[in-house]
């Protein structure tokens, strides 16, 4: 149930945020603090900030009227149990974001990956043809001061859809966007991955128009299934690497689609060949918002599909133009060739293979450094992620670091050092961040990735490495 379908900004004067760092959380944030400026909500309106013990807090203040919280705060946080001593309302970030894109109407971008490389790429094209759409996007985006924008009433909001908690199926989407589906935030979906498949199928049916890559077999038979039906009222575009009848075909050697038969270059700024896969989502969501029924014709005119290229040669051209998000692809030291991406994923890592061996050849040699996200996913994927490295070729070093426990907990025997025994490739290796500690405070350290500064301490052992490494910069 929404539980903000009787709520309305203006009845509140303090919004408390509750894991206020995460970065969805900073997009609601800097929505609120939009329509401050936009005079849409009263200058006394007030929002404070609390985050995760490591982070400074704002005082607790009975005049909160309202909290929103992250997945990631739990029911013990004291913030939270400020909240039920003295009965405030507290709800979940995603039911703040519906709240924050009434009026508009939203664009709804999931998938278990490319979320958030496809919402940027498509918040950015829309910031082109409607100066008036909003976004948020859980990614730090370069071509704007903040990843979260209000959109005006009757325009569109771009948001992603997050499958890790479900929250995706409490949006109202009108143009909805799936990248892919596949096994992953299993500690969700006890039914594993048909009942994520049947999660993303409702969503799917809940959007008038539908958006999808057609790569995935589960989205490829959804695809063809309401294609078969041949009903006005299922409106289904797909985009494809692999299916040439898709919508768009996009052949990654090449960097080009096709549209309607018809070819466009597509190079992009930004790094990876997955990009130009997210890049024709955006693409359609932006014909479908520019020329809507036209676009779901049985009898197209040479007159139609003239408009649709020639609104192609438009959108292409804005596309190179934009910068890029943080850690996805993130050209970081041009002198040192060095690149930063969030992949977490075996799949992630895959297509980040994949987009690295296109800058190089196979004489030349590259540095590949991975820290595992959550111990509970390295379980899940054991064997995924064991295959994953075991195709890396030997021209590139990989260095595995630690896991990276967030607010997870260790698991007995999944560990990176064990990992990299079951991979057994000699380009393959465990970076062991007690290499440079005394016996005493390598007995004080948190070996699992949870160093306070965990860039000092493995700066310098990959900086070693890097001497001794003859890599090419990319």
């Amino acid at each position: 149930m929404n539980q903000t379908k009787t709520m309305n900004l203006t009845d509140f004067k303090h919004i408390r945020f509750l894991g206020a760092e995460g970065i969805g959380m900073r997009a609601l944030i800097a929505i609120l603090e939009d329509k401050i400026s936009q005079s849409e909500l009263s200058s006394e309106f007030r929002i404070s900030k609390s985050d995760l013990s490591y982070k400074a807090n704002d005082p607790l203040d009975k005049s909160i009227d309202l909290a929103v919280r992250s997945t990631a705060v739990k029911a013990d946080d004291p913030d939270m149990l400020f909240m039920k001593e003295h009965n405030i309302p507290v709800i979940h970030r995603s039911d703040m974001l519906n709240l924050l894109s009434e009026g508009a109407l939203q664009i709804v971008i999931s998938g278990t990956h490319g979320k958030t490389s496809t919402s940027a790429l498509t918040a950015f094209l829309l910031s082109q043809i409607r100066p008036s759409s909003g976004f948020a996007v859980g990614g730090v985006l370069k071509d704007f001061p903040a990843n979260g924008k209000a959109a005006s009433p009757e325009s569109y909001f771009v948001m992603e859809g997050d499958e890790s908690d479900k929250s995706f199926m409490k949006t109202n989407p009108h143009i909805a966007v799936v990248t892919d589906v596949e096994a992953d935030h299993l500690e969700n979906y006890p039914g594993g991955l048909s009942e994520i498949q049947d999660c993303f199928k409702k969503f799917l049916d809940s959007a008038e128009y539908k958006i999808i890559c057609t790569n995935n077999p589960f989205l490829k038979a959804y695809a063809d299934e309401h294609r078969n039906k041949k009903s006005a009222q299922l409106k289904v575009l797909s985009y494809s690497s692999i299916h040439k009848d898709a919508d768009i075909f996009v052949d990654l050697e090449k960097a080009e689609i096709t549209f309607k038969m018809i070819s466009f270059k597509l190079d992009l700024k930004i790094s990876g060949k997955f990009n130009l896969l997210n890049a024709s989502a955006s693409l359609l969501v932006a014909l479908v918002i520019l020329l809507k029924e036209n676009l779901f014709s049985s009898n197209l005119s040479n007159d139609s599909v003239l408009e649709f290229t020639e609104h192609l040669s438009t959108l292409i051209p804005l596309l190179r133009g934009f910068q890029g998000t943080e850690r996805r692809m993130e050209l970081i030291n041009k002198d040192l060739g060095l690149y930063d991406d969030y992949a977490h994923h075996p799949s992630e890592i895959r297509a980040l293979l994949e987009s690295v061996k296109t800058m190089i050849n196979s004489e030349e040699k590259a540095l590949f450094i991975y820290q595992p996200h959550h111990p509970e996913r390295t379980q899940q994927f054991w064997a995924d992620f064991v295959q994953v490295f075991k195709e890396f070729p030997l021209n590139i070093d990989v260095l595995l670091l630690d896991i990276y426990v967030a607010r997870s907990q260790h698991i007995e025997g999944v560990n990176t050092r064990r990992m990299v025994e079951e991979i057994a490739l000699k380009n393959v290796s465990y970076l062991d961040p007690n290499e440079n500690l005394s016996a005493a405070e390598a007995k004080a350290a948190d070996v699992q990735g949870n160093f306070k500064d965990i860039v000092e301490t493995l700066k310098p052992l990959i900086d070693r490495r890097l001497e001794a490494g003859d890599y090419k910069k990319v």
